[in-house]
């Protein structure tokens, strides 16, 4: 097990459409700090964490005492590393012991912002709250926009972002990108490479402790799909051949432990921190001999499938 991934709280102040939150249906927690501390106890029995993350379906920002409980992290000897959509920084965060700090800026635009769903924020604001604190001392940052097409045989619709990573005309896409790096770094010359390979370079250096990322819009398992697919469901799945069960588990606000990032609902969960000793709940974790079991699992391995040809592939049918 190399990362723990701790929620902090389950409530979020944003509700984006490429999210489950608004999905989900467990009953929204905050974790106490005893809690938390009780968990870090436990993790110094485990060996090799690379790193304690506070991520998951909350936005960590919202605990109100988050700043304690980073200081708990590192006091327990883990490298802490954090999740934020960023709309709630402030210069007390700047001092936080936070090996790397993980912006969800995600939506590099006015019109993408509108998936965001933050009705007390505009996007001209948003980048304002972001700049005023890259502009001081900070830990490490990811700043991170999310674009499409990494995968081009992954069903998703393109024109969601309206920012592709791999089409070969990609000037709106580089315009956007480095309008964005020289708002937050005026130094920063921009992408020149038109080739620029962002499947394997993701990690654009803007300054030092500061780095433009592309991620790729995902479907968060096959859970959302455009008009026109559907997601043919995996039976088996060997629990080995999943990087998530082997390397991870996730432990809610409200102590359940599970496997998966993606599990947002908890419904894998195999037992609560809370009730019973960590030990316990990874050896039963690691009884588990197939994965097809979970609804989330069988369609994240599912085959997709388009259900309704478009134009011309009608035309070309009838040739």
């Amino acid at each position: 097990m190399k990362r723990v991934y701790i929620e902090l709280v389950t409530a979020c102040n944003f509700n984006c459409d490429f999210c489950p939150y608004r999905l989900l249906t467990r009953h929204k927690s905050v974790m106490s700090l005893d809690h938390l501390e009780k968990i870090l106890k436990e993790l110094q029995q485990v060996e090799d964490i690379e790193y304690v993350m506070f991520s998951a379906m909350g936005e960590p920002l919202l605990h109100p005492q988050f700043l304690r409980a980073c200081e708990l992290v590192k006091q327990y000897g883990f490298k802490l590393y954090v999740t934020t959509n960023g709309s709630l920084l402030s210069q007390a965060q700047r001092t936080a012991p936070i090996d790397r700090l993980y912006i969800s800026f995600q939506t590099p635009s006015e019109r993408s912002f509108e998936h965001r769903h933050a009705p007390a924020l505009t996007y001209q604001e948003y980048l304002k709250k972001i700049k005023s604190f890259t502009d001081g001392d900070h830990p490490p940052i990811m700043l991170y926009v999310m674009g499409t097409g990494l995968h081009p045989i992954r069903a998703f619709n393109k024109g969601f972002m309206d920012f592709p990573l791999h089409y070969p005309d990609r000037e709106k896409t580089y315009d956007i990108l480095n309008a964005i790096g020289i708002y937050f770094e005026p130094e920063f010359k921009g992408i020149t490479n038109s080739a620029h390979d962002f499947y394997t370079d993701r990690y654009i250096p803007l300054r030092d402790k500061l780095y433009l990322c592309c991620s790729e819009l995902g479907n968060w398992c096959n859970l959302f799909l455009p008009d026109g697919f559907q997601c043919s469901e995996a039976r088996t799945i060997m629990p080995r051949s999943c990087d998530f069960f082997v390397n991870q588990i996730v432990i809610l606000a409200n102590g359940d432990v599970t496997f998966c990032c993606m599990d947002y609902n908890g419904d894998m969960a195999q037992g609560n921190i809370m009730e019973e000793k960590l030990a316990d709940i990874v050896k039963r974790k690691e009884k588990l001999d197939d994965l097809g079991q979970f609804a989330l699992c069988r369609t994240c391995r599912g085959n997709v499938v388009r259900t309704v040809q478009t134009a011309s592939q009608e035309a070309q049918a009838k040739r």
